[in-house]
């Protein structure tokens, strides 16, 4: 999803009026009782929007849009009855509510006390102390992967520069081919990500075994200049037309012994990719469609979709890509990427 200048203004604006409303909110703030209870001067209505407000957060809306997905509307009916009901017995009739605001208690493991013992207010105050903080481990787990999705945000950021798999793996490649040494002349890329990266990356790329066993991304380059009198061949962008065959090759050095391989395949445009639209094969071997793909940088602008490559499959040095489309499309990208 890609949010217009008119929804981050609002989102700025909600946020911007939260922020000042508990900074003034606090300016007022006199004593425990004022902060625990709002000095027990909450109203009926105000009490009731303040507790829903409360109870919703980020974590309920991501739940609701994916019971939304999966069972349709029928959720919100069960939804708006326990709302509806909750209102009228606590809010309005006050069922439990008035009596307990009756004991003039600030906590609930202050009740327990003055209703049966010191011990058990001591253990309910440790437990919803433990609970909450693991609700604070566990809720921003979940929202933050929400968010990502939500916003279309990369998963993975990395403020210095693209991490090393696809370079340190063209060199692997090299290796694997019977280079003997690799000599970085002016090798002044900031995608090594910084001094301690750039030196891990000089100590790892000159041995097939330090190598081994890491993340590779191998990315289907080509030359884009050419002699004079050269014959001139783009693999990409590659236009394949329903029903047609497009096949790429490329060298992935040493074979992988462990992990998940893929074969992503970025297409140009807006064209929908579902598990029936693109038929893959690797070496010969039908792939499983995977859905979509969140490559780290490089990746290209547009949308990329994963197949899983069996590892028994892959080969030593080149793997074949072959693809049949069921619609017209353009690949734009292509890639064996393996996942430790």
């Amino acid at each position: 999803m890609t949010l217009t200048r008119a929804d981050w203004t609002i989102a700025a604006l909600m946020v911007g009026g939260l922020i000042w409303a508990g900074y003034y909110g606090r300016s007022l703030v006199r004593s425990v009782a004022q902060f625990t209870i709002a000095g027990r001067g909450t109203g009926t209505w105000l009490g009731i929007s303040t507790g829903a407000a409360e109870a919703m957060g980020l974590i309920c809306i991501a739940t609701g849009v994916q019971t939304g997905f999966t069972s349709g509307f029928s959720w919100m009916w069960v939804s708006m009855s326990m709302t509806i009901m909750s209102i009228i017995l606590f809010g309005i009739l006050g069922l439990g509510i008035m009596r307990y605001r009756a004991t003039n208690v600030h906590t609930l493991p202050q009740y327990f006390e003055m209703r049966y013992s010191r011990g058990l207010r001591i253990f309910s105050g440790i437990s919803l102390s433990v609970g909450g903080v693991l609700n604070m481990a566990i809720f921003p787990i979940v929202e933050s992967h929400f968010l990502i999705a939500f916003l279309g945000l990369p998963p993975v950021v990395h403020p210095l520069g693209p991490a090393m798999p696809t370079f340190a793996f063209v060199l692997s490649s090299m290796l694997d081919r019977g280079a003997d040494r690799i000599y970085l002349f002016n090798y002044m890329d900031d995608g090594a990500g910084g001094p301690p990266h750039y030196q891990a990356l000089l100590r790892e790329i000159g041995n097939l075994e330090t190598l081994a066993g890491k993340p590779r991304r191998h990315v289907l380059t080509y030359a884009d200049t050419w002699a004079p009198g050269e014959p001139r061949a783009y693999p990409l962008p590659a236009r394949c037309s329903a029903g047609g065959w497009a096949a790429f090759r490329i060298h992935t050095g040493p074979r992988p012994r462990s992990g998940e391989a893929i074969a992503a395949l970025g297409i140009v445009g807006d064209t929908l990719v579902e598990k029936q639209t693109l038929q893959v094969r690797v070496n010969g071997e039908l792939c499983r469609f995977t859905g979509p793909c969140d490559l780290p940088q490089p990746k290209p602008d547009f949308k990329v979709h994963g197949f899983a490559v069996p590892l028994a499959q892959m080969n030593r040095g080149y793997n074949l890509i072959e693809v049949t489309p069921r619609k017209e499309v353009t690949f734009g990208w292509v890639e064996f990427s393996v996942r430790q």
